[in-house]
């Protein structure tokens, strides 16, 4: 998300679409990490899931939209992209942090 907002400040296009590309495909969580998420959120399974859609399809439509060099539509997914992570983070990150070791925790 970083490098995806200081590219769009400079309208760097190709840097966004990388950027967001490597959002789409971000590094699976191991089997036994998905299933200790998994758990965590059970009882609201369903929104997760459609969370995690919607800032995939949000990535995928910015990155669309800067390989189009189309700086609107680029602002207008980049704002789609941000509401939906804070949207499942604000939903789901304590249950999540909590569920995993700090050691599965990446440093921040």
């Amino acid at each position: 998300m970083n490098r995806v907002q200081s590219a769009l400040f400079v309208e760097d296009f190709a840097t966004i679409v990388d950027a967001a590309d490597a959002i789409v495909d971000h590094p699976r969580p191991s089997p036994d990490e998905r299933r200790r998420i998994l758990a965590a959120v059970e009882p609201h399974i369903d929104e997760f899931r459609s969370l995690d859609q919607q800032v995939h399809e949000a990535a995928e439509n910015l990155a669309d939209a800067a390989s189009d060099r189309d700086l609107e539509m680029t602002i207008r997914y980049h704002g789609r992209l941000v509401a939906a992570c804070i949207a499942c983070h604000s939903a789901f990150r304590e249950d999540v942090v909590g569920t995993l070791s700090s050691e599965d925790v990446p440093d921040r």
